[in-house]
């Protein structure tokens, strides 16, 4: 082992490359140091960086965009789009197959969801009492209209109706007698009624991301009869295909923004 290291510190001596320079640089940028003959930047000591690179991360599709427009117009850049995640990265040092970039300056968008959007993720499906949905109906009432199977009503009127909201039992019993044999069933019939007009669901409009159009989304309300306490439960209706068309519109709006300078491939790319 110690001849080994010997003939590789003799070999780095006698070709003078203790001290290495990067392409376009007159001073060093790193060297050999003489313990195993490890490599050590000393960009860190210099004025200003060997070559550019960094990356941006933000949330804002406009910023983003903004700053893709200014670094592409002196530096080619290639972007991609992950749909599924409503995210997206653009490379301004990748290259290309001939001459590849080490694709560590670039520039990231993470869409967040705005507050109502998020909102309805977390209700969609979920079994509430009826203090905690006539609370989250208040709180997002801004959003909110109640539909109602015959006629108009307000959501208030809504509110109050799921907050009188009782369950019922009606028991029947029926017996059959015959010469050779008996029969007899019980039947039970659950209802849940309000002193009030029910409604049966709900229509939330707001942006889903910061940027993209407002949409309407509709959710059915339903009414669990089977324990002591009803339950009601709001189902996201046509849920994936709202997704896919939101998915849709946030590529459109992205490639509007940024401009043609810039291409777009739906997918993710690790360099």
């Amino acid at each position: 082992m110690e001849n080994i290291e010997l003939i590789q510190k003799t070999a780095v001596e006698a070709a003078g490359m203790r001290l290495l320079t990067a392409d376009g640089r007159s001073s060093a940028s790193a060297v050999i140091l003489e313990q195993q003959e490890h490599l050590k930047s000393l960009e860190w000591l210099q004025p200003g960086r060997d070559r550019y690179r960094g990356t941006l991360k933000t949330t804002s599709i406009d910023d983003f965009a903004s700053y893709v427009q200014i670094v592409s117009s002196s530096s080619p850049a290639v972007g991609f789009v992950d749909i599924a995640n409503m995210a997206s990265t653009v490379f301004f040092n990748l290259g290309t197959v001939n001459d590849p970039g080490h694709g560590d300056w670039l520039a990231t968008l993470t869409m967040q969801r705005t507050a109502a959007f998020e909102a309805l993720h977390k209700i969609d499906g979920v079994k509430c009492e009826q203090k905690a949905l006539t609370d989250w109906l208040e709180d997002w009432s801004d959003f909110l209209v109640a539909d109602f199977a015959e006629g108009d009503a307000t959501l208030a009127r809504a509110v109050a109706a799921l907050r009188k909201l009782k369950i019922s039992t009606k028991a029947e019993a029926t017996s059959n007698v015959g010469d050779f044999n008996a029969s007899r069933s019980a039947l039970e019939d659950v209802e849940a009624s309000s002193a009030d007009l029910l409604p049966i669901g709900f229509r939330l409009a707001t942006e889903p991301y910061e940027g993209l159009s407002t949409r309407i989304f509709a959710l059915r309300l339903s009414v669990l009869t089977g324990g002591e306490k009803p339950l009601l439960v709001l189902r996201w209706q046509r849920k994936e295909a709202a997704l896919e068309a939101i998915a849709r519109e946030f590529k459109s709006v992205l490639a509007e923004k940024i401009g043609s300078g810039v291409p777009l491939t739906i997918g993710t790319f690790s360099p």
